[in-house]
């Protein structure tokens, strides 16, 4: 009986995050995707979950505004959000272990963002090819 009790509890009556499977990992490298067919903005980044480089897992990431040693939202390989469990993907010739949750995927409303200079470097090198 406890353990069947125990299946039917839902993390959120207990906390206001829609995601109790995301954790925090740290960035350890941000390189541009290496492969010519991939998007423009595609960035493969290694993350430290957990113990430095015995721990990192790599991901194929579009989305910006993160910097080496910036500490963001992970979802792991099997762990679900928005009704989708996060797998290994290949991603044009890149593996990539998870996803890298921005605020927006997290339904956090950050309100509006100035452009850091990260981003504004991304958007001349886009402008200038």
């Amino acid at each position: 009986m406890y353990t069947k009790a125990n299946n039917l509890i839902s993390l959120s009556y207990y906390t206001k995050l829609p995601y109790p499977g995301v954790i925090t990992a740290k960035i350890l490298t941000v390189d541009k995707h290496p492969s010519s067919d991939a998007p423009p903005n595609w960035n493969v980044v290694t993350l430290d979950i957990g113990n430095g480089t015995d721990n990192a897992v790599t991901v194929v990431c579009g989305g910006s505004d993160y910097n080496i040693g910036d500490i963001i939202a992970y979802t792991p390989v099997g762990v679900q959000y928005k009704k989708i469990i996060a797998s290994k993907k290949d991603m044009e010739g890149v593996i990539s272990n998870g996803v890298i949750m921005g605020a927006k995927e997290l339904g956090i409303d950050l309100g509006p963002m100035k452009v850091s200079e990260n981003n504004a470097e991304m958007k001349e090198d886009n402008n200038s090819s």
